[in-house]
C-alpha cells in the first residue's frame, strides 16, 4: 500500500478523503501490532496444526479492503455490499462452476468458432498457417501460461583472475592458450 509514510495532521484528519482515511487505518493497524506474534508458530511441529493467530480489529473495513471501490456495483462484481468479515474466495468450486451446455464456443473477442480442435493448413498435409487466428489465439494462451518450475532465475557468471599454464598442452589440444608455458597466455590479462 503506497502512501504517505506518516499520518495526517490532526487538523486535515476530518477533512481527509477517502483514499487518506484509508491509508490512516492501515497505518493504525499496523502500528498496532509492531511484531509478529504468531511467528513461533510458522515453524517446526506448530506449523502443522496452527492455532489461530493475533490479529487487529479496525473501525474502517477498507482498511482490510484490496481497493477502496469494492463497494462499487456492476455486472461483474454483483450489487457491491460485500459481506464484511466473509472470504467468499474460500469454500468449495460450486459456487464458480458453470453450465455452458448449449452456448456456442467463442474466441476472446466472441467470435463462434464452430471447433478448435483442428488448425487451417496449406494443403492435404501441408504446414499450418498463421492466417488461422483461432490456432493463433491458443498459442498466444499456450505461450503465457507460466510454469512455476520452468521460471529460469538469473545467474551471475564472470570469470575473474588470470589463467596460468604450468605446461605447453599441444598434444592434448589446440588451443592457444594452453600451448604457452607463460604467466600470462594470450588475450589474458591481469
Amino acid at each position: 500500500m503506497s502512501g504517505p509514510s506518516k499520518p495526517a495532521s490532526p487538523e486535515l484528519a476530518g477533512n481527509a478523503d477517502a483514499l487518506q482515511s484509508r491509508m490512516d487505518n492501515v497505518g493504525a493497524a499496523a502500528a498496532a501490532m509492531p511484531y509478529n506474534p504468531n511467528k513461533a508458530i510458522e515453524y517446526g511441529e506448530p506449523a502443522y496444526q496452527p492455532d489461530a493467530g493475533a490479529t487487529v480489529d479496525t473501525d474502517d473495513p477498507s482498511a482490510g479492503a484490496s481497493t477502496l471501490t469494492e463497494g462499487a456495483a456492476s455486472p461483474k462484481v454483483g450489487d457491491g455490499k460485500p459481506v464484511v468479515g466473509v472470504n467468499v474466495a474460500g469454500g468449495n468450486l460450486d459456487r464458480v462452476r458453470a453450465d455452458s451446455t448449449g452456448r456456442l464456443l467463442t474466441t476472446n473477442q466472441g467470435v463462434p468458432v464452430a471447433q478448435n480442435q483442428d488448425s487451417l493448413k496449406a494443403g492435404l498435409r501441408g504446414p499450418a498457417l498463421l492466417e488461422d487466428f483461432i490456432l493463433r489465439e491458443k498459442i498466444t494462451h499456450f505461450d503465457h501460461e507460466r510454469i512455476p518450475e520452468r521460471v529460469v532465475h538469473a545467474r551471475g557468471s564472470a570469470a575473474h583472475g588470470y589463467f596460468e599454464s604450468y605446461g605447453a598442452h599441444t598434444e592434448l589440444t589446440r588451443a592457444s592458450i594452453f600451448a604457452s608455458t607463460s604467466a600470462e597466455p594470450p588475450g589474458c590479462s591481469r
